[in-house]
């Protein structure tokens, strides 16, 4: 007698009989099984999120404020810098201008005493010390054209300029047989002597400069070597925005 009702599948067992297994059943028990594995996950998200070492990556902010997560900081740090010294600057500028007019005065003492042996050496590295001296401190804070050398190399072509005006309008060095009208110097020669004062004073003005700012110069070297020593970059989370922040100690 047939029956209407599914009674499953037939399967053969290794003894060689044949059962019928109840598909429904199976399927049920299955999606019980599945249930409880779904279950057993989400109970272990809740407790592994509740514990103190949870690698949640953001933690939990004061009201109203936006959340941070860990910052990330690099496993080392940059040594401390090595600052320059605002009196050794000072020094190297001042001593030596000091020293260099001193050798000019030496060559000068000599040459009047009749020594000229040595003299005219001596003379040449003061000369040469009065236009670069006064920089040497800024050549210690690693600077080497300055203000102040500029405005002092200026000074020659200023005045080689006014006693090239001067000489041109006086006729100096002009045969003396040569018939050229007389001429009216007197504007020509206030104009060399012009510039020649303006030579001197970029000169001074050159020195003072560069013997005031030179401590001046050591400082903003310093400045810029005690910036960031350790940073890292923070990445940051609002209610409804995400980005990165550069964290740093000074």
């Amino acid at each position: 007698m047939d029956s209407e009702r599914d009674v499953g599948d037939q399967r053969q067992t290794p003894a060689g009989c044949t059962i019928i297994v109840d598909s429904t059943s199976d399927r049920a028990e299955h999606e019980r099984v599945k249930s409880v594995v779904v279950v057993a996950l989400v109970l272990t998200t809740q407790i592994a999120s509740a514990q103190p070492g949870a690698t949640d990556p953001l933690d939990e902010p004061p009201p109203g404020q936006p959340m941070y997560a860990r910052p990330y900081v690099p496993p080392y740090a940059q040594p401390a810098p090595e600052l320059l010294s605002r009196g050794t600057a000072l020094w190297w500028s001042a001593g030596g201008t000091a020293a260099s007019y001193g050798l000019l005065f030496l060559a000068d003492q000599m040459s009047r005493d009749g020594s000229s042996d040595g003299s005219s050496s001596i003379g040449l590295i003061g000369g040469l010390g009065i236009f670069v001296a006064p920089s040497f401190g800024h050549w210690y804070a690693g600077k080497y054209l300055t203000r102040g050398l500029g405005l002092r190399l200026g000074s020659v072509a200023v005045a080689a300029t006014g006693f090239m005006i001067a000489i041109g309008c006086s006729g100096i060095g002009w045969d003396s047989y040569d018939d050229e009208p007389e001429r009216n110097c007197d504007a020509q020669n206030a104009i060399g002597i012009g510039l020649v004062i303006v030579a001197g004073a970029m000169f001074v003005g050159g020195t003072i400069d560069d013997i005031v700012q030179a401590p001046r110069r050591v400082d903003r070297i310093n400045a810029q070597r005690s910036g960031v020593q350790v940073y890292g970059v923070l990445p940051t989370a609002d209610h409804d925005r995400v980005g990165l922040a550069v964290a740093g100690a000074f």
